[in-house]
């Protein structure tokens, strides 16, 4: 299965917005964003993607999500034009897909649209300290803790932050 998926650019249409809110209510977080995400999407500074089983031609339901951020003014150095470093947000693989490689690919395939179609160079990533098995499966894509922990921005963990990066060249 892992050989056999796609990333499908979310267009601002009331069935991908439905689609995201739907996908990030299933995971539980963010739900609230999508808006703000959309408008993002449309100045130009975050990519939306639904991850596809591209070997079920009969669907196009999507199997997850992953996101892209290019420019943040509240973190440059997160993410900025200027520096070439994109953030990557959002990654969540429905349940009944995950361990099977389907975050892993949807990383590369993240990794390799960033480079080509905007010459990022490094691409950064938040996740709570508080899973090992998230921390890890970042780890073994190949990203480090690059910066000091910090608190999250909301109250539903007492974990504090992890801030990730991979060099793309």
């Amino acid at each position: 299965m892992s050989s056999e998926i796609r990333l499908v650019l979310a267009a601002p249409t009331q069935r991908d917005i439905t689609l995201i809110t739907t996908l990030r209510r299933e995971c539980g977080w963010f739900e609230d964003l999508v808006p703000t995400w959309f408008q993002q999407s449309q100045e130009g500074t975050r990519r939306l993607f639904f991850i596809v089983d591209a070997a079920n031609v009969t669907s196009d339901e999507p199997i997850g999500m992953i996101s892209l951020l290019l420019d943040s003014a509240k973190e440059p150095d997160m993410a900025s034009f200027s520096t070439k470093t994109g953030m990557v947000q959002a990654l969540f693989v429905r349940p009944e897909f995950e361990g099977r490689g389907v975050g892993k690919l949807a990383m590369r395939l993240l990794e390799e649209y960033a480079i080509q179609s905007h010459g990022i160079e490094r691409l950064t990533l938040v996740t709570t300290s508080g899973s090992a098995k998230t921390m890890g499966f970042y780890a073994r894509q190949g990203y480090y803790e690059f910066k000091a922990r910090v608190p999250p921005p909301t109250d539903w963990t007492d974990a504090l932050d992890a801030c990730f990066m991979k060099n793309l060249k």
